[in-house]
């Protein structure tokens, strides 16, 4: 992993997080059974490693697993720092790639009423998500965004969904985003890849954005918001028509694409699955 100016501050986070967790999951760790959810050997294996120590294909398999949210939320609390430390390093946590792996998390927040994460675990998350974000886009504007579905898990955009989908508050999400484009860095070059991604998402009825069905209505209509407004900011136009903007193949066709159908970023559509 290339370190950036955030990496040593996201690591803390993700320590921070460990320390307020309990260290393993319970003996009565809730996974669908099907043929081809979950193994019951997988399961003893995970209930038996401290959460530490799971590795990435084994929290795949729990990520994979169709039993949504358990009723036992500390089995949730004990995983969700391994998550954090395993994507931090751009591991895979899933095997979709498409911004789903933090959803069961989105999820248990959202029935808690508050109550998940507990506090101090609830602290380290939300620091790990803005830290990530930044991590991400410095990391993708200085090496170049990589092209196709789960590819590129440390992109800002691919983050932006996985994140807000993990429940964190959309500000913290958008401000991340927003604290990235104004860097005076790679700024610039992170907007462009950032809007490039998203133009590229239009499938020319829809963007497809998966992950964001997942968040509660509320959510999903500050983000759209937030998206339109920088869709209709005289930055995004600026940088279309500065020959100082390098990118990859048709990135100025895709954010024009986002630019042009920008009114199709809509709650309902969001939530659309067709």
């Amino acid at each position: 992993m290339v370190e950036t100016p955030y990496y040593a501050a996201l690591r803390d986070s993700v320590e921070a997080a460990y320390a307020a967790a309990p260290e393993r999951v319970s003996a009565g760790l809730e996974v669908c059974d099907c043929p081809v959810c979950m193994t019951e050997e997988a399961r003893q294996e995970m209930i038996a490693t401290p959460c530490r120590e799971l590795k990435a294909w084994l929290i795949a398999e729990y990520s994979n697993s169709a039993h949504g949210v358990p009723s036992r939320l500390d089995d949730l609390a004990a995983l969700l720092p391994r998550y954090l430390d395993l994507m931090a390093e751009g591991a895979e946590t899933d095997s979709l790639g498409i911004g789903v792996e933090l959803t069961r998390f989105g999820g248990a927040v959202a029935v808690s009423e508050g109550a998940f994460p507990p506090l101090k675990l609830r602290a380290a998350y939300h620091a790990w998500a803005e830290l990530m974000v930044l991590h991400g886009g410095w990391l993708r504007a200085t090496s170049g965004a990589r092209e196709g579905i789960g590819e590129d898990r440390l992109s800002p955009f691919y983050l932006f969904q996985a994140i807000a989908a993990g429940g964190v508050p959309t500000e913290v999400v958008t401000g991340a985003a927003d604290s990235l484009f104004a860097d005076p860095e790679v700024g610039r070059v992170a907007k462009m890849q950032f809007f490039a991604a998203l133009g590229h998402a239009w499938n020319g009825r829809r963007f497809d954005l998966y992950a964001l069905k997942y968040i509660m209505e509320d959510r999903r209509a500050a983000l759209a918001d937030w998206l339109q407004r920088w869709l209709s900011s005289w930055e995004l136009e600026e940088m279309l028509t500065d020959p100082g903007v390098i990118g990859p193949p048709f990135w100025a066709e895709r954010v024009q694409a986002a630019i042009t159908n920008r009114e199709a970023l809509t709650p309902e559509a969001l939530s659309d699955e067709r």
